[in-house]
């Protein structure tokens, strides 16, 4: 007899309960073996919660740094936005929402608000560090004000580039849009209007992604912050 013969004469013994029985069987080994494993990683988790937290940090500072520059040579502590409303009345956490990531930088006197749901900056400020705490302070989420002005001459291009700038620099207010006394700029830059925070000013290019620069005299206003010149390089949007 031969080895396949002897193969389906034992198939043919087995009847479809008993068939039933051993799938139902191995779905149960299975489920035990998904279960162990689960077990085991939340084990590992809880003996180790610094490794679970570098490696949170590491994929933070990732794609935190698509966005902006972040400080170097340092790694930031690394916090969890759990309740808003507890945090409201910190100007810094203003826009904060639930499950939202904050990098402190205690070198560097810097924090950064950051939404992975997003993958948006949502405040980033200069910090006074205590011997107790590091709480944001006030430059960064306080309100930024803009000047907008069109460096070309393609009509309403200053207009457009208002709407990008609302969206993505958290707390600007437009003060006004206009027209630049050049028309031949080619890429965009900011410039500062008003002794700011320069540091500031190459956080807000690097979110815009755009140049900074030095505007002509004769068109500081003294009423914002920062003066954007809108060039040909953004004729497109």
């Amino acid at each position: 007899m031969t080895m396949v013969t002897k193969l389906k004469g034992f198939l043919s013994k087995i009847k479809p309960l008993h068939i039933i029985v051993i799938i139902l069987a191995a779905a149960l080994l299975f489920s035990f073996y998904q279960y162990y494993k689960a077990q085991n990683e939340l084990k590992n988790f809880k003996t180790n919660p610094e490794q679970a937290a570098s490696k949170e940090i590491e994929k933070l500072v990732e794609e935190i740094g698509k966005i902006i520059d972040l400080p170097k040579d340092e790694t930031p502590l690394f916090r969890n936005v759990v309740d808003p409303q507890k945090l409201k009345d910190e100007p810094f956490f203003a826009n904060a929402q639930v499950d939202d990531k904050v990098l402190i930088y205690s070198n560097a006197k810097k924090a950064y608000l950051y939404r992975p749901s997003e993958k948006k900056m949502i405040n980033f400020a200069s910090i006074n560090i205590g011997e107790q705490t590091s709480t944001p302070a006030s430059p960064a989420q306080q309100e930024t004000k803009f000047v907008i002005l069109n460096g070309t001459t393609t009509a309403g291009l200053a207009g457009k580039y208002r709407d990008i700038v609302s969206q993505k620099i958290t707390g600007a207010k437009i003060v006004s849009v206009g027209n630049y006394s050049e028309k031949t700029i080619e890429k965009t830059f900011i410039a500062q209007s008003t002794n700011t925070n320069s540091d500031k000013q190459e956080e807000i290019a690097k979110t815009l992604e755009i140049q900074t620069g030095a505007i002509n005299s004769d068109q500081i206003d003294d009423e914002a912050d920062f003066i954007i010149v809108v060039g040909a390089n953004k004729s497109s949007i």
